[in-house]
C-alpha cells in the first residue's frame, strides 16, 4: 500500500506537545488523528477551497516518524530510507531466477493501467516478449546511466528509487506493487536517471524495447495513448523544472491530463484569471507577459501554472500566449492535486520549485 493512502496508526503514548509543531502542522495533524490518510486530507482541504502546503505536510509526517509517534511500518520504512545516504557500492546485483511469464500471470499483467491503456494485441506482444525476474533484497534492478531501454513492472515486493551523486545515493521514493519504472528510457531512449534497488524479495517483469514493433508506432502522426506518453516523456527529459527529480518519479504525469493544441499567437490565459490547470510544453514555444511586458519564453519541457494552483490561491500571475503552433499537456486542478496527494515527495518538490519561481518573478 502507498503511504499516501494509509490511515495513520498512532502510538498510544504519543504526545503532540513534545513535537514543537507550527500552527499549520497542528491543523494537518488534527485531520490525520481523526482518521484521514494523506490523500483524504488533501481532498478535504481542496473541497473546502484551501491551499495545501505539501512541504509542511511532508515535514510533519517525517517528524511523526522520527519521534516514534506512528506504528505504520510502511511509513517508518519510507522515512528510514529517506534519512539514509547510501554509498555507491552499498547494493549488489542479485538476480535469483529468470523465466517467461505464465499464462495466468499474463492476464493479471494485462489488467495493469499501463497495459490496459494499450491496444490489447500490442500489450500482449510486449508481455510475451518480456522476462519475469526474481530479485533478492538489496539487489540493483537498474542503475543510473543504463541504456538497456528496458521498462520494469514491480509485480510483488517493494523497491526504492535513489538519486546518485559523487558522494553516494540519496533516497527519493518507494515503488510499491504494480509500480512501473523505466518508462522514460523505454519510450525516448534516454539513459536511466536513477538507481532502483529492491528493499525486499521482488518479482519484476522486464519489458524490452522492440524497435521492429514500436518504432513505426512512435513515428506515426496519429496520436494515440502510447504516442502521447512518448511526447510527454520527451518533454520531461528536456525540462529544467523537473531536472532534479528522477524520471521514474514523474511517470504518473504521463497518465494525467489531456493534449491541448494552440495556433500562432493564441492566448492560453490572462493575468489575474482564475487558475484551473497547470501545463507542460510538449512542442512549440509560448511567451509569458506580465503587466504588458514579456518576462520570459516557455519552450519544450517548460512546466507552468503550478504557482497559481499551489501558492497564490488560484490567481494567474501572468498572461501566456503561443508563439507559433504549440502542443501542451493540460492538467486540471483536481487531477493535479490528486496526482500530488498520491506522490508526497513529488508534491513537496513541485511546491518548493513553485516557491523559488514565484520568488524569482517577484524580483524581476
Amino acid at each position: 500500500m502507498k503511504i499516501e493512502s494509509e490511515v495513520f496508526n498512532f502510538n498510544k503514548i504519543f504526545n503532540s506537545n513534545s513535537l514543537a509543531l507550527n500552527d499549520l502542522q497542528k491543523q494537518y495533524l488534527t485531520y490525520l488523528t481523526s482518521g484521514d490518510s494523506i490523500e483524504q486530507l488533501v481532498v478535504r482541504l481542496l473541497n473546502n477551497g484551501w491551499l495545501i502546503n505539501f512541504q509542511e505536510l511532508y515535514f510533519l509526517v517525517e517528524k511523526l516518524v522520527k519521534n516514534g509517534a506512528l506504528l505504520n511500518q510502511n511509513l517508518i520504512h519510507y522515512f528510514k530510507h529517506a534519512a539514509t545516504l547510501h554509498t555507491a557500492t552499498s547494493s549488489r546485483a542479485s538476480l535469483v531466477e529468470s523465466s517467461a511469464p505464465q499464462k495466468d500471470m499474463i492476464q493479471k499483467i494485462l489488467d495493469l493501467p499501463f497495459f490496459r491503456s494499450l491496444p490489447r494485441d500490442l500489450a500482449l506482444v510486449l508481455i510475451q516478449k518480456s522476462a519475469l525476474r526474481k530479485y533478492s533484497a538489496e539487489a540493483v534492478i537498474c542503475k543510473t546511466g543504463d541504456r538497456d531501454r528496458n521498462m520494469y513492472v514491480l509485480l510483488t515486493g517493494e523497491a526504492a528509487i535513489y538519486k546518485t551523486s559523487t558522494t553516494g545515493r540519496q533516497f527519493i521514493s518507494v515503488i510499491s506493487k504494480n509500480g512501473i519504472f523505466g518508462e522514460a528510457s523505454f519510450l525516448t531512449g534516454a539513459a536511466k536517471s536513477a538507481d532502483v534497488i529492491s528493499t525486499q524479495t521482488c518479482d519484476v517483469l522486464v519489458v524490452p524495447y522492440q524497435p521492429e514493433i514500436l518504432d513505426p508506432l512512435l513515428n506515426q502522426s496519429v496520436v494515440h495513448q502510447i504516442t502521447k506518453r512518448f511526447w510527454i516523456q520527451n518533454a520531461l527529459s528536456h525540462s529544467v523544472f523537473f531536472k532534479k527529480i528522477p524520471a521514474d518519479c514523474l511517470d504518473a504525469l504521463t497518465f494525467t491530463g489531456k493534449i491541448l493544441t494552440l495556433q500562432n499567437d493564441q492566448i492560453l490565459f490572462k493575468q489575474n484569471d482564475q487558475s484551473l490547470s497547470a501545463y507542460l510544453v510538449i512542442q512549440g514555444q509560448l511567451k509569458v507577459v506580465q503587466n504588458s511586458k514579456i518576462i520570459s519564453n516557455l519552450i519544450q519541457g517548460s512546466f507552468f501554472g503550478e504557482i497559481s494552483l499551489t501558492m497564490t490561491n488560484e490567481v494567474r500571475t501572468a498572461s501566456v500566449f503561443s508563439n507559433g503552433p504549440s502542443t501542451l499537456l493540460e492538467i486540471n486542478r483536481n487531477d493535479f492535486y490528486l496526482l500530488l496527494s498520491q506522490n508526497l515527495f513529488l508534491a513537496k518538490e513541485i511546491q518548493n520549485l513553485a516557491y523559488l519561481r514565484l520568488k524569482e518573478d517577484q524580483q524581476r
